[in-house]
């Protein structure tokens, strides 16, 4: 399986690489700039 995961944030795609490893998942990352919620409201 794998898994396309929008963020620049590198510490998140490591720590969710990190927690499905166990199951065979491929993470590829997107390098977007999604906006959090919190700022997308201001």
């Amino acid at each position: 399986m794998e898994i396309y995961f929008a963020t620049t944030n590198t510490g998140k795609l490591l720590s969710f690489q990190r927690d499905l490893r166990k199951y065979d998942v491929k993470i590829t990352q997107l390098a977007l700039d999604v906006p959090e919620r919190d700022q997308a409201m201001l």
